[in-house]
């Protein structure tokens, strides 16, 4: 038995081309058109999606064991996106500065960002002092917060209570 062997059919956007027009039909069929630079700019960012998404869904997860290690000194922990990039919030148990966390803050964010796992993303951190809601939502934005919740714990890691 033959097997039909399928050819794909590539079109070639050339930057040198600059003059020339791409028109683009979707299923829609409601057709546009770009200029040559425009959709090139558009494929490469295109291929970028996918390992934005991928990085995201990392640093999310890094953030999640981050949050777990840290629930004996923090609170509550936000990941907004602002437009800036995207904040990691971290409301601390106490009221009095704690260097040891804003230590801890500094490794995270130098981490990240030196991280070429991490290159596509803007990243900041922020610690508050024990506050009120209001406080703490004069920093994050309503539609693109994410609130972390986990497992209250009142020790630091290795202390153990008899």
């Amino acid at each position: 038995m033959a097997t039909k062997l399928s050819r794909k059919r590539y079109i070639r956007l050339d930057h040198t081309e600059k003059e020339t027009g791409v028109v683009v039909t979707p299923e829609s069929e409601d057709r546009f058109a770009l200029t040559m630079e425009l959709a090139i700019r558009g494929c490469a960012l295109s291929s970028q999606i996918d390992k934005l998404n991928e990085q995201i869904g990392s640093l999310l997860e890094m953030l999640h064991l981050w949050i777990s290690e840290h629930s004996y000194i923090i609170n509550q922990a936000y990941v907004a996106l602002r437009d800036t990039g995207l904040l990691f919030l971290v409301v601390q148990k106490g009221k009095r500065f704690d260097p040891a966390l804003e230590d801890e803050l500094t490794e995270l964010d130098i981490g990240i960002a030196q991280s070429e796992k991490f290159d596509l993303l803007n990243f900041s951190v922020l610690a508050l002092p024990e506050c009120g809601e209001e406080a703490v939502k004069s920093f994050l934005t309503r539609k693109s917060t994410l609130e972390y919740e986990h497992a209250e714990r009142d020790d630091p890691p290795g202390d153990s209570k008899p």
